[in-house]
């Protein structure tokens, strides 16, 4: 059993405990960086999407369908999870579409 820090590190644990290939974190890059590397030594990719200041104000969903695309493209995964970030739900950005 592992702890669960904060929501976006317990969200990464669960995805990873459900078998999960890839995970694509909707947010800046270095967020939740410890917890991304832990998980790649279990055998998880996890991306970020690396939204930056502009992304912030003009949102970010075009980056993270780049990403996703990129990320099926160079690993191939059999299932892939998307994780919000704080940054990506202040904002508002919708991950359901």
């Amino acid at each position: 059993m592992h702890p669960r820090p904060s929501p976006i590190a317990a969200s990464l644990y669960t995805l990873r405990d459900m078998n999960v290939d890839v995970i694509v974190m909707h947010g800046p890059n270095g967020c939740c960086f410890r917890t991304a590397r832990l998980l790649e030594s279990d055998g998880v990719r996890v991306l970020t999407t690396a939204m930056a200041e502009n992304d912030f104000i003009l949102g970010a969903s075009q980056k993270l369908e780049e990403t996703l695309i990129k990320a099926y493209d160079m690993f191939e995964p059999n299932l892939m999870g998307v994780v919000g970030t704080c940054a990506s739900m202040i904002i508002g950005e919708d991950l359901k579409e």
